[in-house]
């Protein structure tokens, strides 16, 4: 008896579905393994093992992304991590980054263990200076900062974590509610929301 007629039996009717249910896994395998084939080739920094990484992945090229084991990086999350000046991002291992978000990194953003980041997340540890309005805002420099995630953090849906010139620290622990502004440290254990995010409670 072949492998079909195995699967015939075992599933009757419903083998047809079986059969495409496990063709499109091999797949899903096939083109994670190249996904993470390309970061490893075109990124620097270390790659741990069990990571899982969904469709339409960018990353920019000649970056240092490190990472952690059993990560999950939804599908269209964007890495934008400066090469000149060198930038880091580094995300240690079991987080969880949901789908469309975006870590745009010109000096360090470090993420913890254990972290889940919502949907339409942004981080970003740098902006513009607008100091002189006698120049371009976009002709002025850089505002370069650092975040910080410690481990065992919830970030909700759609949440903007913008750093400053003495940086962005959430504490282990800390939950930021959908939707939230955070351009400050927040300490561990206690709940943050809005705009910007204020104290709402301790865990």
């Amino acid at each position: 008896m072949n492998r079909l007629q195995r699967i015939q039996n075992r599933y009757g009717q419903r083998w047809p579905v079986v059969v495409c249910v496990r063709a499109a896994q091999r797949t899903w395998r096939i083109r994670e393994r190249i996904t993470l084939g390309w970061l490893r080739l075109t990124t620097n920094g270390s790659k741990g093992n069990g990571i899982t990484i969904g469709p339409h992945v960018t990353v920019t090229p000649g970056s240092h992304l490190n990472l952690g084991d059993n990560l999950f990086i939804g599908a269209r999350c964007i890495f934008e991590v400066s090469v000149n000046p060198l930038a880091s991002v580094t995300i240690a291992s079991n987080t969880w980054i949901t789908h469309d978000c975006h870590i745009c990194s010109y000096n360090r953003i470090d993420i913890g263990s254990d972290v889940l980041i919502g949907e339409f997340v942004s981080l970003r540890d740098s902006s513009h200076s607008y100091s002189d309005h006698t120049i371009p805002m976009k002709n002025q420099s850089d505002v370069r900062g650092h975040i910080v995630i410690e481990d065992d953090v919830w970030i909700g849906r759609g949440c903007l974590i913008q750093s400053k010139a003495e940086g962005v620290v959430i504490g282990r622990g800390a939950i930021i509610a959908a939707n939230s502004v955070v351009s400050r440290s927040i300490p561990g254990m206690e709940v943050w929301g809005g705009a910007p995010a204020r104290f709402i409670k301790r865990r």
